[in-house]
């Protein structure tokens, strides 16, 4: 006779796998805007969920250096930061580097969907990853192209970065392995999560990846439930 389950204890205990990584990024380059209309179009790009976009937008503008020209936010980008430990990352752009590396990787592992099963059971516990320092290391500036309501314009873009930037992190996986759709073998997350990072140290993290920035070595993975 089948089990009637009334309470989730048993099934909870052992959900997840925790994953503590540390990680040194050569170079790591800032995304965040400091402009106040920039802000407000950034946020809504990103966050599709209209009801948080007041929050966002108030929580981004309290969070970055406002120290700047107003002449030069227009096309300045940089980094969030704190007044207890500095600048930081988000959490959810950790999570957004393993989806990426997930749909790369989904035909060499053989999982079907890997991407959408990777965010459906994996997460980035940290919402805010720090940089170990208060300061960027400096800024870059390179030409863009933009089309503006009068046509095309160039403008010269000025990103900050930090380099050889310490970062730790938590990750943690649903402790249940994954199918492969053909030989049915089963992957579990101490397989696949350190194979996640591994792209991504190639790929990179945080913003102007197509200009090399954001690659990084993985220093440490320690697995602990």
């Amino acid at each position: 006779m089948a089990k009637t389950i009334s309470s989730p204890e048993g099934l909870l205990e052992g959900l997840w796998i925790y994953y503590d990584v540390n990680i040194t990024v050569g170079r790591i380059v800032g995304g965040v805007p400091f402009n106040e209309k920039m802000i407000e179009g950034w946020i809504k790009a990103k966050h599709p969920d209209e009801t948080v976009h007041a929050a966002l937008i108030e929580e981004t503008k309290e969070s970055v250096d406002q120290a700047r020209d107003e002449s030069e936010k227009a096309t300045w980008v940089g980094f969030k930061k704190d007044d207890d430990y500095g600048l930081y990352i988000e959490g959810r752009q950790v999570k957004a580097m393993l989806k990426e590396s997930a749909s790369v990787l989904r035909v060499r592992f053989d999982i079907a969907a890997f991407k959408s099963k990777v965010a459906e059971r994996l997460y980035c516990v940290d919402q805010k990853i720090y940089l170990g320092v208060s300061e960027p290391t400096g800024s870059d500036e390179r030409p863009i192209h933009v089309v503006t309501p009068m046509g095309p314009r160039s403008a010269l873009k000025k990103s900050d970065y930090v380099e050889d930037a310490e970062l730790s992190f938590t990750v943690k996986a649903l402790d249940e392995p994954l199918k492969t759709t053909k030989e049915k073998d089963r992957i579990l997350p101490s397989a696949y999560v350190p194979a996640l990072l591994e792209y991504a140290s190639e790929n990179g993290l945080g913003a102007d990846r197509s200009q090399e920035n954001g690659k990084f070595t993985v220093d440490s993975i320690e697995e602990r439930r």
